[in-house]
């Protein structure tokens, strides 16, 4: 368990912002009850990869860098969880790079940040104002054909596991345990067939929203996945706001 930016701050995120949230863990005694992990999700990265093709942290937004964050939080005795996407670009962006075709070099990143978690993702997010209620809808696929069609729903890549079992590999390869979330929302395919064999969580439904009847939704779409739970797998039904 733990706490994941998108829902206070979309794909806004800065350093001061989640290091705020990270002590806020501490603070309000949330570690203790098991909330350890702190995740950053979209929106961290620079538009740019470096020489070498590696990611990059946005320095306007995280000036310190990846490997200072996640000191910081490793220091409240807390665990770092990262984002990424396995499209060309990330979700909730029109420029931010995500990891196809990086795969290897990205999960290497992410050991060499001290990353303990990393959140994979293939959807994009939009927000819509419907009378008071904030509903988050969100559409497959992100970029999975090409860096400008951001959704294309239709597409092979977009029905299959495989861009999931490759970051899946790569991150077994590093020397570093790193908790694997798949987000892949179960379109197209019986995603607990194959997520649980790779994926620590895996997302099962559309999201959560602010009202008693998403969840009751959401817990309904849940049963049938209980004949692929496991020990250190687990469907994922979204974030509690």
């Amino acid at each position: 368990m733990g706490w994941n930016s998108y829902n206070t701050w979309n794909c806004l995120p800065s350093e001061d912002k989640i290091k705020t949230s990270a002590q806020g863990l501490i603070d309000l005694g949330l570690d203790k009850a098991g909330y350890n992990f702190v995740t950053v999700d979209c929106g961290w990265p620079s538009e740019d990869r470096d020489a070498e093709g590696k990611l990059q942290w946005n320095e306007t937004l995280f000036p310190s860098g990846g490997k200072a964050l996640g000191d910081f939080i490793h220091g409240l005795g807390l665990d770092f969880g990262l984002y990424s996407g396995a499209g060309y670009l990330q979700c909730g962006s029109e420029a931010l790079p995500a990891s196809l075709g990086f795969e290897q070099l990205d999960a290497e990143s992410f050991a060499e940040w001290g990353g303990d978690s990393l959140k994979y993702d293939r959807v994009e997010r939009f927000q819509l104002k419907l009378c008071t209620l904030l509903t988050t809808r969100r559409y497959d696929n992100c970029y999975s054909t090409s860096n400008t069609t951001m959704v294309d729903s239709s597409s092979a890549e977009s029905q299959s596991p495989a861009r999931f079992q490759h970051m899946a590999a790569e991150l077994e390869a590093v020397d570093r345990d790193i908790h694997y979330y798949v987000c892949q929302w179960g379109i197209g395919t019986d995603v607990g067939d194959w997520a649980a064999e790779i994926g620590n969580t895996w997302r099962i439904s559309n999201d959560i929203y602010n009202a008693w009847r998403s969840i009751w939704r959401i817990t309904n779409q849940v049963v049938p996945y209980f004949r692929h739970t496991t020990v250190g797998a687990f469907a994922d039904m979204d974030m509690l706001m």
